[in-house]
């Protein structure tokens, strides 16, 4: 579970950093929402002990000014969803400081780290 962890957590900071560099105006999310980087991959480790088999979730998210955060859409994997949802949903970020809210997307890969990357005509020998 901490090779996943830290997989997923990896995972989510790229996500994080190639939004910002994209949009330059936006505000960094983990800079305003620093505990996500540290609770969302624990949050979301039972999710991929219960289904088992790898998937992607899509969020668009919205932080209003107050800094609460609103789940938009989620695409993706249907069985991790309502995971991604719960975990979510109680996140508060801090106040914004650019006026208006501002919406961030995140990517979230559940797979498992330990899986052979070999190609298949080298695993069967």
């Amino acid at each position: 579970m901490t090779h996943f962890t830290a997989l997923l957590a990896a995972a989510l900071l790229c996500s994080l950093g190639a939004q910002a560099q994209a949009q330059p105006l936006r505000h960094d999310l983990l800079a305003q929402c620093p505990q996500l980087a540290a609770e969302l991959p624990e949050l979301l480790a039972s999710a991929k002990q219960q289904v088992q088999r790898d998937g992607v979730v899509r969020a668009q998210l919205r932080i209003d000014a107050d800094g609460r955060v609103h789940i938009e859409t989620l695409q993706g994997d249907r069985q991790y969803q309502g995971a991604v949802r719960r975990a979510l949903q109680g996140t508060r970020c801090g106040a914004s400081q650019v006026a208006g809210a501002q919406r961030q997307v995140l990517n979230i890969r559940f797979e498992d780290p330990l899986t052979p990357s070999l190609p298949t005509h080298y695993a069967a020998r």
